[in-house]
């Protein structure tokens, strides 16, 4: 069995997962909101906040559920 057989093995019984992502730009006063009702509404799905070059504090907001990226 080539690596072709094994992945499809491996994924044949796997749950598909989930990515929501989250544009954000001078959003502190509301993303840490945003997140955790995304993660109620959606509690299995993972979460990556998107900052575009806030100038404020969006990105030390975003709580511990999700991931952050900067640009």
């Amino acid at each position: 069995m080539g690596l072709r057989g094994m992945t499809q093995k491996a994924t044949s019984h796997a749950q598909p997962r989930r990515l929501i992502i989250v544009p954000a730009y001078n959003e502190a006063g509301t993303i840490a909101q945003v997140v955790r009702e995304l993660k109620r509404i959606e509690p299995d799905a993972d979460v990556l906040v998107v900052d575009d070059g806030s100038t404020d504090a969006t990105a030390q907001r975003v709580p511990a559920e999700a991931a952050v990226v900067r640009l």
